[in-house]
């Protein structure tokens, strides 16, 4: 944790610079309005947890190897036996990625980013197609 203090007029809006000095692949950055007591919401910096939020429609319509992807999820101990179990025992694959999205959103970003690089080793095609479509920008 830093704490940055300035003491500049209300018009200038200061700019800070984070360098961090060594590979990571996540990190959070909070602010705090010391005047309001407040903090500001923090910024997401996890692209694999935001493709599979962003994508979830489509990939619950469109992943077919839901199966492999829940068994390593589960060998990493990523979710537990029940989470694996329903999504075992949902009908379609949709509804399998149904429970697995269950699993994934209590999981939080590490599971998310998991599922994202299973996903690209299972179905690259798809992967590849969602991040370069047209359809993008119209995700949400």
């Amino acid at each position: 944790t830093e704490l940055f203090e300035y003491n500049y007029d209300p018009n200038y809006h200061p700019t800070f610079e984070v360098f961090l000095a060594m590979s990571i692949e996540e990190f959070m950055l909070g602010i705090l309005d010391s005047e309001a007591g407040q903090g500001v919401e923090p910024l997401r910096t996890n692209p694999e947890s935001e493709f599979a939020d962003g994508f979830r429609h489509k990939l619950i319509q469109r992943v077919v190897s839901v199966m492999p992807i829940a068994d390593v999820l589960k060998s990493k101990r990523m979710i537990d036996h029940e989470f694996y179990n329903e999504v075992h025992d949902a009908k379609t694959r949709q509804d399998k990625m149904r429970c697995l999205y269950k699993a994934l959103d209590s999981g939080g970003d590490s599971v998310k980013a998991e599922f994202y690089k299973l996903l690209r080793d299972n179905e690259p095609f798809l992967v590849d197609e969602l991040e370069s479509g047209p359809s993008r920008s119209q995700r949400f």
